[in-house]
């Protein structure tokens, strides 16, 4: 992000300020403009969950028990996977997510941590190293290679849904840097271009945020909750590479939804897209929202512009484009969505 838009940011978020937006308004639902579905595929294998892109386009989705497929983002149809990343160890179990580090390193977080692939991995493949003692469920990484990780609340942990936060270069057993305290119902993590980190939390429908400087333990710094949010057992949550727009997703109302970046409180929503059953999703460079669904399965692409891709109307920033990528599954009480992002590098 600009230095000039990270000032505009920083200064309004302090003062509790929401700066307007001169860029294009999503007044109406996007439709699809491409699909990937069929047995070549290969969504089959299992529950979809998080999803992003590279800087190439590539599409990389978690599935769930099985390992990472890499798609290459432009065909449609029936279409085989370039590759499906494994450990070359030993099965993966409970795959969750998937993120690109800014060196292009595959980062996937699963039952017993996070495991670390070079950028050309391929099939079965040994992990550079593994982050390990935990496991892991939403995954983000910041821009200088910080990785922040949500803890499945399932996996017994006094820390389960809490964020734990790790040096970029974290291996084995290591000590977090801090602990960013969640609950048995907060689910996934982001983290924009400031390093201000943001927690979905699904039993209570709100979004807590941190600033980057805030220490360990500490409470969140700002709360987006209320009747205007239409936040509904939110799922997963990002923000966008350009302006720092905050984009999460309900599962009991199976919607996508975003806000301003400074947002707090009660503050309404915008809808971008409803009844997506998905479970992943990543924001990149090429302007497109990518779903992949469990009923199919299937990979869909939308046309999606940030929403300030003309900048702040304070700055005069160019924002640009992004790209929306989602990775998708059904649940019985409605439909989850875990959201990735991918800038644009």
């Amino acid at each position: 992000m600009n230095t000039l838009a990270n000032r505009a940011l920083a200064t309004a978020a302090a003062l509790g300020i929401i700066l307007a937006s001169s860029g294009t308004a999503h007044a109406t639902e996007l439709s699809p403009s491409l699909s990937i579905t069929g047995d070549s595929t290969m969504l089959s294998l299992g529950q979809p969950w998080g999803a992003t892109s590279d800087s190439d386009g590539k599409i990389y989705v978690a599935i769930r028990n099985s390992g990472v497929l890499v798609f290459d983002g432009a065909t449609p149809g029936d279409v085989a996977p370039e590759t499906l990343i494994t450990n070359l160890a030993e099965d993966l179990d409970n795959v969750f997510d998937v993120e690109i580090g800014p060196t292009g390193l595959i980062f996937v977080t699963h039952g017993n941590g996070i495991l670390v692939f070079p950028a050309d991995a391929e099939g079965p493949t040994a992990p550079l190293r593994e982050i390990t003692g935990f496991e892991g469920y939403g995954l983000e990484i910041g821009v200088d290679g910080t990785i922040y990780v949500t803890l499945n609340a399932d996996d017994g942990l006094v820390d389960g849904g809490s964020v734990y936060v790790f040096a970029a270069d974290a291996d084995g057993e290591a000590e977090p840097l801090k602990v960013l305290p969640g609950d048995g119902d907060s689910v996934d993590v982001a983290v924009d271009e400031l390093g201000t980190v943001y927690l979905s939390n699904y039993a209570e429908s709100k979004i807590d945020i941190w600033t980057a400087d805030a220490e360990s333990g500490s409470e969140a710094s700002r709360v987006i909750s209320g009747a205007a949010t239409l936040l509904d057992q939110p799922f997963g949550i990002d923000v966008t590479c350009s302006t720092g727009t905050i984009v999460v997703g309900n599962s009991e109302t199976s919607e996508i939804l975003e806000f301003p970046a400074t947002a707090a409180g009660d503050v309404a929503a915008t809808v971008l897209v409803s009844e997506i059953g998905s479970d992943g999703l990543g924001i990149g460079a090429n302007g497109k929202l990518i779903i992949s669904a469990n009923a199919g399965p299937s990979v869909i692409s939308y046309d999606y512009e940030a929403p300030c891709d003309a900048g702040l109307a304070e700055t005069g920033v160019d924002a640009g484009p992004s790209t929306l990528l989602v990775a998708g599954l059904f649940t019985a009480g409605g439909i989850a969505l875990a959201i990735r992002r991918r800038n644009a590098r």
